[in-house]
């Protein structure tokens, strides 16, 4: 990105795909997901253009997609089961080809819950864009600039237009995961006024919340 090049931010379209799928393999290359290859998140991010359109924005410069950030409403177990349920030829073919990632237990996990979820039909289960306390919810699944836009506070911008956009549609508690050691990410929270939630040392996540109003 050249200085002086104004950023702008807008939802996603489906011309942007590619483009995100590139940024996205090249942001999160020691991902599990990106392992099993660009097939896979090709559908992952197609999945959110075709479902939650309000929550997949980019940031555009010059053109040129730079950034992007995708959430979905509800919770992340039920997010999961509903990308894998949709990606799910695509999420076997890469898994077929890169058995040993079965090795790691919460891609193995994965796997568990998305069959739970097939053979549940979700029955008995409520709204998982609900909280148990009535409140509609969501969460930011991935945030993502290229390496040149890093540290231009686009990351802040794309999140900030998240929030926006997630409150117009009438979301009241936004919920995020990163990894322990991801500072970038934790302090990009925090100066958003995310609020720590949870720690899990053993998994290297920590995850956070956010009730949102006007002002967010």
């Amino acid at each position: 990105m050249m200085a002086g090049s104004q950023v702008k931010i807008r939802s996603l379209e489906t011309g942007d795909i590619p483009r995100v799928v590139e940024i996205f393999c090249v942001q999160f290359a020691n991902l599990s997901w990106t392992r099993l290859g660009k097939n896979f998140i090709r559908k992952f991010i197609r999945w959110h253009f075709n479902f939650h359109p309000e929550l997949a924005l980019v940031a555009e410069s010059d053109n040129q997609v730079i950034g992007f950030i995708v959430g979905a409403t509800g919770g992340h177990r039920e997010y999961y089961r509903q990308v894998l349920g949709y990606a799910f030829p695509e999420f076997l073919a890469g898994t077929l080809r890169r058995p040993w990632l079965l090795l790691k237990p919460y891609f193995l996990a994965l796997w568990v819950d998305l069959f739970k979820g097939v053979r549940s039909g979700g029955k008995n289960q409520r709204d998982p864009a609900v909280s148990k306390t009535g409140e509609k919810k969501a969460i930011i699944s991935f945030v993502a600039v290229t390496a040149a836009a890093q540290k231009t506070g686009i990351g802040t911008n794309l999140k900030q237009a998240f929030e926006q956009a997630a409150f117009q549609a009438g979301i009241q508690v936004l919920s995020a995961y990163t990894e322990i050691n991801n500072y970038a990410a934790r302090r990009l929270n925090e100066k958003r006024g995310w609020q720590l939630v949870r720690e899990e040392p053993r998994r290297k996540m920590v995850y956070y919340s956010k009730r949102l109003d006007k002002h967010s």
